[in-house]
């Protein structure tokens, strides 16, 4: 499992008798540790006694000791490699396999499809994108969108198909910025979320977010990696990260010093910039007809699907 910035908490630990049962400072320990397993890319396997001590500012006496109390929960395990561990983490972390969120996907498109037998998946796009509101996408320690400012609106409906994200305004404010670049179906969530949330916090309209977002793009292609490689173009840190706390950390990584912020072009130079990407968007991104006649196709299968 990859190292990750962000982690699921499910609902339903709430009313788990494992967990509910606790103490209150085994509960607050049990999360502090799924933290620690997902900064640790390990399917669940945590660092040694003496780091985690130091990570949760505690006593290792004292951590070992609450650390047997949670195994004796079964909310760990403790294997023969002498290595604490959760559960069934790598499971709880894993992303939802493709079929079953297109299942997922066609039964909320049926529900809305019976209150509003008329509304096209554009027009729904179009008003989940209205006030700007986000879900869950997490970013690094110096901010995050799990705040009172995701909270007010539900997370978009998700496209599941290329010719569906081109018609999304979020993704095509990406693909704008990107020269073209459509985000893979597993980074569609961390792109709609990611740009409504600048979106209204920053309160910029498409032109705007886009002069905003093209810095940030633009030294995050310029960078190379060590071995003179480039940086991925497909990665999302440059958005999520980047973007989302306003600031471009130095080339050559933490080592380099604090984050520098990146000084803005001027408006000449954004004005150029745009008409570049505008000229490579309509080069890249099939005609506004051809996204249509995509999806019509594609309402008509869910409807046929639907009668069967």
């Amino acid at each position: 499992m990859a190292k990750r910035i962000w982690i699921k908490l499910y609902i339903e630990m709430l009313d788990s008798p494992k967990l509910g049962r606790l103490p209150d400072d085994l509960w607050r320990l049990a999360v502090e540790l799924f933290l620690l397993a997902g900064s640790r890319g390990n399917d669940g396997v945590l660092p040694p006694v003496e780091e985690m001590a130091w990570s949760l500012r505690m006593q290792p006496e004292r951590l070992q000791e609450q650390l047997h109390a949670l195994a004796d929960a079964g909310v760990l395990n403790l294997p023969a490699t002498g290595a604490w561990m959760l559960p069934h983490f790598a499971k709880w972390q894993s992303p939802v396999p493709v079929e079953e969120r297109v299942r997922q996907f066609r039964e909320r498109q049926a529900q809305e499809k019976s209150r509003e037998p008329s509304r096209s998946v554009t027009d729904r796009y179009k008003k989940s994108n209205e006030g700007a509101g986000v879900a869950s996408t997490s970013t690094s320690t110096s901010d995050s969108i799990s705040d009172s400012d995701s909270e007010e609106q539900p997370p978009a409906e998700l496209p599941t198909t290329p010719a569906e994200a081109m018609a999304h305004p979020d993704v095509q404010v990406f693909a704008a910025v990107t020269g073209g670049r459509i985000p893979g179906l597993a980074q569609y969530q961390t792109v709609i979320e990611t740009v409504r949330l600048l979106r209204r916090r920053r309160k910029l309209d498409e032109a705007a977010l886009r002069e905003y977002l093209s810095p940030f793009w633009l030294a995050w292609r310029s960078r190379k990696r060590l071995d003179g490689r480039p940086y991925d173009p497909g990665n999302l840190t440059w958005l999520a990260e980047w973007a989302l706390n306003g600031s471009i950390p130095p080339p050559g990584g933490s080592q380099a010093g604090e984050a520098w912020h990146a000084p803005l072009p001027t408006p000449q130079e954004t004005r150029r910039m745009l008409a570049e990407r505008e000229q490579q968007l309509k080069s890249a991104v099939p005609p506004p007809q051809e996204v249509l006649a995509s999806m019509q196709r594609f309402k008509q299968k869910l409807e046929k699907q639907g009668r069967k």
